[in-house]
């Protein structure tokens, strides 16, 4: 452990930039937040900037000195977005996503961004997989995108992607969400997509069942971080980690506290972790943790 947030913060991503983590908004219990907070290797924060609305739920992804920000939750899934200037933190809207959404992933690859999944309310768990085309400010949707990989309904939300040379490869998800408990199952699917075909291949087998982690990239390894295990448990606290060129995934390390849908990024050779959610949808942590890599 190397600090605290300001408040017990989860469902948020996490961006570096410089020499810190950025966290963007995120929900503290049931209250969504608007605070911009930059995390520095030692665990000192300060708030830096303010997203245009308080949000949970959304994904961003570094473009050269801007993010992306999609998707998210307001009392509703939503389909806007916003790019995001990470020195001024002046932000201007972008073309929304196809369907509004929230709790899903994305990467950058070949200069797009490709959202892999979703779970939008009330529809549920994603068929398809959206790309965002940056310079031209404009979405496309390659339906049925699950059609051909190991899942099992076809719908995946809730899992992580990393891009790994000219493949996207995802790891874990949910494809059912019950009402009653607030809780989603946990998948191990693991599998590699390629743009140019548009096509899965199944990766070896062996990660730990987990809804709501978070992969990192750093050379030529990716960590898995944290996640919801399957009821009656709660989030985990393992990190696996992964090689970018096999898709094997092994694992490289223990948390001090279980998180789900934290901010993570490295700083240096520091895998900085902050926040997360813990349990259900509203209970979470402030705490920050720091795995040297």
């Amino acid at each position: 452990m190397i600090g605290h947030l300001p408040r017990p913060l989860g469902d948020m991503p996490g961006v570096v930039h410089g020499d810190a983590l950025l966290v963007l908004g995120g929900a503290s219990g049931m209250e969504n937040r608007d605070e911009i907070l930059a995390v520095s290797a030692d665990g000192t924060v300060r708030e830096v900037g303010r997203l245009p609305e308080p949000l949970r739920g959304h994904q961003a992804v570094r473009i050269g000195s801007a993010a992306i920000v999609i998707g998210g939750f307001t009392g509703e899934t939503v389909a806007t977005g916003f790019r995001l200037d990470l020195e001024s933190f002046a932000s201007r809207p972008i073309a929304p996503m196809p369907r509004g959404s929230a709790w899903f992933t994305a990467a950058e690859s070949g200069g797009r961004i490709y959202v892999v999944g979703g779970f939008s309310i009330p529809e549920g768990y994603w068929p398809d997989i959206a790309v965002y085309d940056p310079q031209a400010d404009r979405w496309e949707v390659v339906e049925d995108g699950f059609r051909d990989g190991p899942f099992p309904k076809a719908i995946l939300g809730s899992n992580t992607v990393v891009a790994a040379g000219e493949r996207i490869l995802s790891f874990g998800g949910a494809d059912t969400f019950d009402g009653g408990t607030m809780r989603a199952n946990a998948l191990d699917a693991a599998a590699a997509f390629d743009p140019a075909t548009r096509s899965w291949t199944a990766l070896p087998a062996g990660m730990e069942p987990r809804e709501g982690l978070v992969g990192v990239t750093y050379g030529d390894k990716a960590y898995l971080v944290g996640g919801m295990r399957n009821a009656p448990e709660h989030s985990s606290p393992l990190v696996e980690e992964v090689d970018l060129a096999t898709g094997s995934v092994t694992p490289f390390a223990t948390l001090k506290e279980g998180r789900t849908a934290a901010a993570c990024g490295v700083l240096g050779t520091t895998l900085v972790v902050a926040g997360g959610v813990t349990e259900g949808v509203a209970n979470m942590t402030g705490t920050i943790e720091a795995i040297s890599l």
